[in-house]
């Protein structure tokens, strides 16, 4: 085997759980990094100069929404994977709220042919399924056949499987399969058509508030049927304070569930809403200061598994209609990775790469070896710590400007994403 590698990332500090380290040369061939060297000693096809950049595991999202089949207006295969390649993704799995929704092996095989006809290299896509049919909650999607056709977990996102005899099947069949039941924790007949957390703003604004009871009470129901049937739980965008401790108590029980928050609600509470700009509108709301800094603590102490981006594009228009009629949701992709940055003092190295790389790669059956070290994959984001930009939608991969940052002024930019080896993102 000649000495000459495919790809060598000249003079790169590796982020590891201590820190960034001193500047080496990773040599990277096969879809792994094989060799770590003195800086400036390897030799390759091709060289990227990397000095001063930071190395981490490239990020992975388990929960995005990329609005194919049937909203492509918003956001589609292409548009969203060249966003999450910017953010420093190697991977994100959609979810199964489109038109037709995602609930047949029909509509998962089309899906993956177009992520096949798009032209390489891009980042990878993965299919989170319907937990029932049409997303009704009223009959259980076939999990085996969509096993089959290579999803890799069930959801009726955006909606509550509301059905107990629907989530008791849906986890059966995950213990089985070894796929996670991802559930949008909000109860219908409590939320209605709450616009805001039910508290002091809804009250200033003269607004519906949607009350933290909708999250509690799906929580509590949902734990209690997977304490008695078993499976695999994965609780989605926690917002309450109440929430947290719930999952705290049943993993302290020894039960299958995991959990994560979105950056929305670990840094913006309900006050910004004040402003009332329709992009800080997303379901479950923006909480109390109380809740982000409860969501803040079960990030740093495990209870919350990792962050997901919920990264729910709407075209300007539909956020146009105002803060009581626009749709919910916010994108998020294309800041993620400096957001982190900002809480990494508080959170510590270890549990950013945890939470954005390690743990949503075990929820999604990925290989769950990410670091920065031979013979781990070629999955990585390279980052200049150092550089200062501002949030601007305008000029993101994304179809979508919805984003409740922009105008933040952010430290540490993407400049390079790899996806086992091959470059998906150049931001020189």
């Amino acid at each position: 085997m000649s000495d000459k590698y495919d790809v060598v990332l000249r003079a790169v500090s590796p982020v590891r759980e201590d820190g960034p380290g001193a500047p080496v040369d990773l040599v990277l061939r096969n879809e792994l990094i094989v060799k770590q060297v003195p800086a400036g000693k390897a030799k390759g096809n091709r060289m990227l100069d990397a000095e001063g950049l930071w190395a981490m595991p490239a990020m992975i999202d388990p929960h995005v929404h990329f609005r194919y089949p049937g909203f492509s207006y918003k956001e589609d295969i292409e548009s969203g994977l060249a966003a999450a390649g910017a953010g420093g993704y190697c991977c994100v799995a959609i979810m199964p709220n489109t038109e037709p929704p995602i609930d047949s092996p029909d509509v998962v095989e089309e899906i993956f042919r177009k992520v096949e006809a798009l032209p390489l290299p891009h980042a990878r896509l993965l299919v989170v399924a319907a937990a029932s049919v049409g997303r009704e909650g009223k009959e259980p999607v076939d999990f085996p056949a969509l096993q089959q056709a290579g999803v890799c977990g069930f959801s009726d996102d955006g909606a509550w499987i509301e059905s107990e005899h629907v989530l008791t099947e849906a986890l059966v069949a995950s213990a089985g399969l070894g796929l996670p039941v991802m559930e949008h924790c909000e109860v219908p007949s409590i939320v209605r058509n709450g616009v805001v957390n039910k508290g002091k703003v809804s009250k200033f604004l003269g607004l519906s508030g949607r009350p933290r009871a909708g999250e509690t009470e799906a929580l509590k129901r949902d734990l209690r049927i997977l304490e008695k049937t078993g499976g695999r739980l994965h609780v989605q965008h926690l917002s309450a304070a109440e929430s947290v401790d719930m999952v705290r108590e049943a993993k302290a029980k020894g039960l299958e569930v995991t959990a994560e928050v979105t950056l929305h609600h670990l840094l913006l509470d309900e006050d910004v809403l004040l402003t009332k700009d329709p992009d800080y509108k997303v379901n479950p709301p923006l909480r109390t200061k109380a809740d982000r800094l409860a969501l803040m603590a079960g990030l740093r102490d495990g209870t919350i598994d990792m962050v997901a981006t919920d990264h729910a594009p709407h075209a300007a228009f539909e956020k146009a209609a105002g803060l009581e009629l626009a749709p919910a949701g916010a994108i998020g992709l294309e800041t993620a990775l400096a957001l982190m940055l900002l809480v990494k003092d508080e959170l510590g190295f270890k549990r950013v790469l945890e939470a954005t790389s390690s743990e949503p790669a075990k929820l999604l059956g990925l290989p769950a070896k990410r670091t920065v070290i031979p013979g781990s994959p070629a999955d990585l984001v390279l980052i200049d710590p150092d550089a200062e930009w501002e949030v601007r939608p305008d000029l993101f991969r994304s179809k979508s400007r919805n984003s409740p940052f922009k105008g933040w002024k952010l430290k540490g930019r993407v400049v390079y994403t790899l996806v086992s080896g091959k470059i998906v993102f150049d931001g020189r």
